[in-house]
């Protein structure tokens, strides 16, 4: 038994003890609800309705309807307030907060939803996409009016929740996607379903041209088609590795595909970085493909600038390549940025394009995108 005062010492640390964790919910939620006045309110509201002093567009999401775009989930929505949403004016804050900032905000978000939007259900066939890149091939469905479906489908998953959607018979990428990765309906029926991608599409390209040139020295150019050799997920970001044929079948290059999220303040993005190699010099184009790539204005000579023709809305695309040389100059083709570049043996080259799909495109955007290339 305790001696008196060791008793009364005991009672006082264990009154000390409940106060404090009495008080840490408060002031956690302190916490959020300073970082949603300094971040969101001015856009969503004091309240979540989506009412803020700021000026925009398109009105901001009101939570209270409880609709999130890409999932309502506590990892879902830190990840949206992280790396922004494309096509729309919600920025990315994964350099202005911290891991776990982000995961207050989150809470105090979900916290302006009504109960019944809190909750998701998820099959038992779902696969998640966490804190590591996926890779995952099989079958994918068509997409309504745009794309067959894919007997040799690939799907990529990068750690910001984007979601790259690949015909793998022709390395050719066919859609962006954010939110929940992929439901594996292969997984049933001794694997004669297709996969089902689970994300909104937030940019959806055009499969009517080719995606890589070879280019003469007179100017003459041929298709080349792409074979695929291998998937990584062994780094931070999903890769894949594929080679460059000419129509005698013989090998032109050989190509290493990074994708990943990227943003500027004019929008939420995604990057596609292209390490090029080959044994002999050749001058290889390749054709930056969208939708909506009706024309292209705007075009820089180095640090590539290019402003894809809005829709009738007034959304479109705005497209920065980086890794040209000075006089590698682009051009459109068929709608399509054409983006030439030389490698040989001695020389690989790494390209990188980046692809905002804006809600408005204007010239304020265009400047300040412009604003932002080296």
């Amino acid at each position: 038994m305790l001696p008196l005062p060791a008793m009364r010492w005991a009672r006082l640390a264990g009154v000390l003890v409940v106060s404090v964790l009495a008080q840490a919910p408060a002031m956690a939620n302190s916490d959020a609800q300073r970082l949603y006045s300094v971040h969101c309110v001015q856009c969503h509201g004091v309240s979540g309705d989506g009412q803020g002093t700021t000026k925009l567009d398109r009105p901001a999401r009101s939570f209270k309807d409880g609709g999130f775009s890409f999932g309502n989930t506590k990892e879902a929505l830190s990840k949206t307030i992280a790396y922004g949403i494309p096509g729309s004016q919600m920025p990315a804050f994964e350099a202005a907060l911290k891991p776990e900032e982000r995961a207050l905000l989150a809470e105090y978000v979900l916290s302006f939803a009504p109960e019944s939007a809190r909750a998701p259900v998820a099959r038992g066939t779902e696969l998640p996409l966490l804190d590591k890149p996926l890779a995952v091939r099989g079958k994918l469905p068509a997409i309504e009016g745009h794309a067959a479906l894919r007997v040799r489908g690939l799907l990529l998953g990068d750690p910001s929740g984007l979601s790259f959607e690949y015909d793998a018979a022709e390395v050719r990428l066919v859609a962006v996607r954010r939110g929940a990765f992929v439901d594996r309906r292969d997984w049933e029926n001794r694997g004669g379903d297709a996969l089902r991608p689970l994300g909104r599409i937030v940019s959806l390209r055009d499969l009517s041209a080719g995606v890589w040139l070879a280019v003469g020295t007179e100017g003459s150019s041929s298709v080349l088609r792409a074979e695929l050799a291998s998937t990584h997920v062994d780094g931070a970001h999903p890769k894949l590795v594929y080679r460059l044929q000419d129509e005698r079948g013989f090998h032109m290059a050989t190509v290493t595909e990074t994708v990943a999220s990227c943003s500027v303040s004019a929008g939420a993005g995604f990057v596609r970085r292209l390490w090029l190699e080959a044994s002999q010099p050749v001058q290889i184009s390749l054709l930056v493909s969208s939708s909506q790539a009706r024309s292209a204005v705007d075009m820089r000579r180095h640090g590539c600038l290019t402003r894809v023709s809005e829709a009738a809305d007034a959304s479109g695309e705005m497209l920065v390549v980086r890794g040209c040389d000075a006089d590698e100059l682009l051009s459109v083709r068929d709608g399509a940025l054409r983006v030439p570049v030389r490698v040989s043996s001695t020389r690989p080259r790494l390209v990188a394009v980046e692809t905002y799909p804006l809600a408005v495109v204007n010239a304020a955007a265009a400047q300040a995108l412009a604003e932002e290339c080296p």
